[in-house]
């Protein structure tokens, strides 16, 4: 619509403006939100030309456009700037256009360089819930906008069945799952849970242990009772106590927040883990099956 005005202003200068223009003169912009309209014409340019207000420039040629181009159905000039509202059925062509023209929008395949795209990647120390589905959603989308942009698109996932989360989870059902009578830990067979939930449980019985602890460290900390701890880790924690001094609630807040992330990093619980994950590194035979066995939960 742009293009058929300017050929429309540029094809009648000499009637309208009594002179011909160029057609850099000739410059749209996007309609302001508060005002009525589909397209806006700058007419300052026009203002010298026509001898007259820019809103008197712009009514002149609004009536012309209304009068000439079918499409417009209404117009209003304010202040520089001509504002023009196109026709029910201008909009009904171009969405029936868009209808009958198949991959509408869509770049030649394969134009563009190939594009990985991951998702979702779930770990397995937990059980899927609303948050996979809509990162599923999104990547799949990503994806497609991606493909239909031109680019050769892989998707592709991971699945976290390794690292220190799952650690925790395999750490904790050693520490802290119950014996049965014959002294064998408990299943999702012994239980009727499901493998993911009886790992997820595990998961969270790990932080709130290792919460547990860092709580009595951040305590002795607070007494002066450093002992035991790397100098730097002391370092750090001393200039971030003495650091709330006249903060304010939500500064404190955050500092607190830094002291118990340092305090959870020095919890024999997560010093274990560590540990643990470096056998599992090492193909331990023993941290190797009981990976595979919780696997093997999840995967049931």
């Amino acid at each position: 619509m742009e293009l058929k005005i300017t050929k429309a202003l540029l094809a009648n200068a000499e009637s309208l403006f009594g002179t011909t223009i160029d057609e850099s003169s000739i410059q749209f912009q996007k309609t302001r939100k508060d005002v009525e309209g589909d397209i806006t014409l700058v007419t300052f340019p026009f203002v010298k030309i026509l001898r007259c207000s820019p809103v008197d420039a712009g009514n002149k040629i609004g009536a012309f456009l209304s009068e000439n181009i079918e499409e417009i159905a209404s117009y209003e000039a304010i202040n520089g700037f001509l504002n023009l509202v196109l026709t029910d059925d201008y909009w009904l062509e171009q969405l029936s256009g868009v209808a009958k023209t198949e991959k509408f929008g869509y770049s030649e395949p394969n134009s563009k360089p190939t594009v990985m795209v991951e998702y979702s990647s779930p770990n397995t120390n937990k059980p899927l819930h609303l948050g996979h589905l809509r990162n599923n959603f999104l990547g799949y989308s990503v994806a497609e906008i991606l493909k239909a942009n031109g680019h050769k698109v892989v998707k592709t996932q991971i699945i976290n069945d390794r690292g220190i989360h799952i650690c925790k989870s395999m750490l904790a059902w050693e520490r802290f799952s119950p014996l049965d009578e014959n002294g064998k830990r408990e299943t999702p067979e012994s239980t009727g849970m499901k493998g993911d939930k009886l790992v997820g449980k595990y998961y969270v019985i790990f932080d709130q242990e290792m919460n547990a602890e860092a709580k009595e460290i951040i305590a002795s900390w607070h007494e002066g009772n450093f002992d035991g701890f790397d100098t730097d880790v002391v370092e750090e924690v001393k200039k971030l106590i003495a650091s709330k001094a006249d903060k304010d609630e939500k500064a404190i807040a955050g500092i607190d927040g830094k002291i118990k992330e340092l305090a959870k990093n020095q919890t024999s619980l997560m010093n274990d883990a560590k540990e643990m994950l470096v056998k599992w590194e090492g193909r331990d035979p023993q941290v190797y099956l009981l990976w595979t066995t919780m696997n093997s939960w999840v995967y049931a």
